[in-house]
C-alpha cells in the first residue's frame, strides 16, 4: 500500500484527512499550516511517502512543489486546485482579495467570519461538513497563509505541468463548474494526467462525496501504478 501524503486546504486541518484510515490507507495528513517556515518537498522526504494528495490551497502547494522539481513523488492527487492564474491583472485583483481576507482573519468575530468565507461563490452555499474551532488554529498564521500562499502569487504552472513524467490524478465535483473545467484541462496538456469528476458534489468534494466512490476511484489510479 502506498503511503499517501495529504495536504489540506485552507481552515481545514489534518483531522480532515482522518477518514481514509478505515479504508486501511496510510495517511501522512498536514495542513498548509506545516508549509510556513519548511518545504513542502522537505517534509515529503523526511515523512518517506510515495503519493501526495493536496485539496484546494494543499493541491496548489503540492503543485508548486511538482512544477519546480523539489518534490518527486510516484504520483500524485489533486482535488479543487487551480494550476495558475493567466494573467497579471488577475493575479493582482487576487491578490488583494486574499490580503482584505487576511486582515479579517486577524481582527473579526470567528463564527462572523466563517459565514463570510461560506458565501464565497466557490462554495456555491453548501454547509462545510468539518469542524472549524477557533481553538484549532492561529489566526496570525492563517493571515500568512493567505497573504504568502496567495493564488495572486503563484504563477502559471502550466508550461511545467505539461513536463512532468508522473501520473496525475486531478478531481473536482460536477457542481463545481470552475473547477471541473480545470481538471478536464490539465488531462490536455498531459497525456499523463487523468481527471474524475465526482458526482454530487461541489468544492469540498472529498467530504461531500461519498467516502465509497472517492476511495474506490482513488485505489484504481493508485492501482495502476504497481
Amino acid at each position: 500500500m502506498k503511503k499517501l501524503f495529504c495536504v489540506s486546504g485552507f481552515l481545514s486541518t489534518p483531522s480532515t484527512w482522518e477518514f481514509l484510515n478505515k479504508f486501511n490507507f496510510v495517511v501522512c495528513p498536514h495542513s498548509p499550516e506545516d508549509f510556513i517556515k519548511k518545504k513542502l518537498s522537505e517534509v515529503f522526504t523526511a515523512e518517506g511517502a510515495d503519493v501526495l494528495v493536496g485539496y484546494s490551497l494543499g493541491g496548489r502547494l503540492c503543485l508548486r512543489a511538482l512544477a519546480d522539481g523539489s518534490c518527486r513523488p510516484l504520483a500524485a492527487i489533486i482535488i479543487s486546485a487551480n494550476p495558475g492564474l493567466t494573467s497579471d491583472d488577475e493575479r493582482r485583483r487576487r491578490l488583494a482579495t486574499d490580503q482584505e481576507w487576511a486582515n479579517d482573519f486577524r481582527t473579526e468575530p470567528w463564527e462572523e467570519l466563517l459565514a463570510a468565507w461560506d458565501r464565497q461563490t466557490v462554495f456555491g452555499g453548501r454547509i462545510c461538513r468539518y469542524d472549524r474551532f477557533e481553538k484549532d488554529f492561529d489566526r496570525e498564521s492563517l493571515a500568512q497563509i493567505l497573504d504568502g500562499f496567495s493564488l495572486g502569487r503563484q504563477p502559471d504552472l502550466r508550461s511545467q505541468l505539461e513536463k512532468l513524467e508522473i501520473p496525475i490524478l486531478f478531481i473536482a465535483g460536477e457542481d463545481d463548474g470552475r473547477y471541473s473545467r480545470l481538471a478536464k484541462e490539465m488531462t490536455r496538456i498531459n497525456p499523463k494526467f487523468k481527471h474524475w469528476i465526482a458526482p454530487n458534489s461541489g468544492h469540498r468534494v472529498p467530504w461531500e462525496v461519498d467516502e465509497k466512490i472517492l476511495v474506490s476511484e482513488m485505489k484504481k489510479f493508485l492501482e495502476e501504478l504497481e
